[in-house]
């Protein structure tokens, strides 16, 4: 699971390749903001990987 700002300078399209390679059976969730122009290109880049799930936004509530 990869919970994370889905930003470039945190590496999220080195750890979705890095992913990819592997021959792991396990699912990758990945847990941020996909609609935003670096989710979509992250998305686009993790399609065809049925490993891979998006799960969107994670927003908790102010006290």
């Amino acid at each position: 699971m990869l919970i994370a700002r889905l930003v470039p300078e945190n590496n999220i399209e080195m750890a979705i390749k890095a992913y990819m390679e592997s021959c792991s059976k396990e699912l990758l969730v990945i847990v941020g903001n996909y609609e935003s122009p670096y989710g979509q290109k992250m998305r686009e880049l993790a399609e065809g990987d049925s490993r891979i799930i998006f799960q969107g936004e994670y927003m908790t509530r102010s006290n």
